[in-house]
């Protein structure tokens, strides 16, 4: 549904891995939505990291994980600002 752009997907890997904080686990997962349809979806860190107690992820980590997985800056932009602003219907700085 993501690939035919019909559904939104969150990428949150703290949630998806065992795995931290490289969580690389994910990295399949992560991959393959990215490959489907970038525009699709929107970066989340999942925060206040309800339920997580000891197990709760550093956002800043979680950040650079996706920022190196995605490589792109102008995909970057898209997953963590544009394809949000567009979702939720606000609009972007700059």
């Amino acid at each position: 549904m993501v690939k035919d752009g019909v559904a939104w997907a969150k990428l949150s890997l703290c949630r998806l891995s065992a795995r931290a904080p490289d969580y690389v686990d994910a990295r399949p997962f992560h991959d393959a939505l990215i490959a489907a349809n970038p525009m699709r979806l929107v970066w989340a860190s999942d925060w206040p990291h309800l339920g997580m107690g000891a197990d709760a992820p550093d956002v800043g980590v979680l950040l650079a994980r996706v920022g190196d997985w995605v490589g792109d800056d102008a995909l970057r932009q898209a997953i963590l600002v544009n394809n949000a602003a567009r979702l939720y219907g606000f609009s972007t700085v700059g």
